[in-house]
């Protein structure tokens, strides 16, 4: 298994080793599907062609199946690229974005199952991947596994910059907390959302509950007059 380990945890990253060890044509038809992808106006096709001669002069060139996957998302051709991912873990089995690129097609897909699966596989190669526990987060919360979705949307959050950047999983998270009792951080999370998320994606309908939800917690005595916690910050 090739993988490339760049902290003790021995825990895997985004870095191909296929790209170091490419032989030079390879590379080179790596880097002009890169440059082709550069820019406003990214030439797919030119893209494409480019990447097709690097996995020819190098099949097991993982990082360009990887990002032919991506070329053939972008050109609409989901079982292609789906295809390419699938490709590239075959060849490096510790090479992370492939796995990703699977987890996110599903999310996508609205297909629950999958998403939690593929998003699995992700944080067993790194447990702190911010997408993956977001994806896993939603994915078990609709599949009503709510201790998984509250571990892993509590671990996401615990990167603060993370609430600008996954703002509509703190409304799962939020639920998920009411319905432990854990008022305090229901009210702080559903005020976070209410407050992260752009104003035309939140029904006028789910805005006014949630605001009812939380004042008669406080009326009841349930929660303080002004939960506090960690608010949203930039992500470093």
């Amino acid at each position: 298994q090739r993988q490339m380990c760049i902290r003790d945890s021995n825990k895997t990253t985004t870095v191909s080793i296929s790209t170091l060890i490419a032989p030079e044509k390879a590379r080179n038809a790596f880097e002009k599907a890169n440059d082709a992808l550069v820019g406003p106006d990214p030439d797919l096709k030119k893209a494409l062609k480019e990447l097709k001669k690097a996995v020819k002069h190098y099949p097991a060139y993982s990082a360009a199946w990887d990002l032919m996957g991506r070329v053939q998302l972008s050109q609409g051709n989901r079982k292609e690229g789906r295809d390419c991912f699938l490709r590239a873990i075959k060849e490096e089995p510790g090479f992370i974005p492939p796995y990703a690129g699977v987890a996110q097609m599903a999310f996508q897909d609205s297909d629950w199952e999958e998403t939690s699966a593929w998003s699995l596989k992700v944080l067993e190669l790194d447990e702190r991947y911010p997408q993956a526990l977001y994806w896993h987060g939603l994915a078990a919360f609709y599949l009503r596994n709510f201790e998984d979705s509250e571990k892993s949307l509590s671990s996401l959050y615990t990167t603060e910059g993370h609430y600008k950047s996954y703002p509509f999983g703190l409304l799962p998270l939020g639920v998920v907390h009411a319905n432990m009792g854990n008022l305090e951080a229901a009210a702080e999370e559903f005020g976070l959302y209410l407050e992260l998320m752009p104003e035309t994606r939140v029904p006028e309908m789910q805005r006014k509950e949630l605001e009812e939800q939380i004042a008669a917690w406080k009326s009841q005595g349930l929660i303080s007059s002004s939960p506090s916690g960690p608010g949203p910050t930039e992500s470093p």
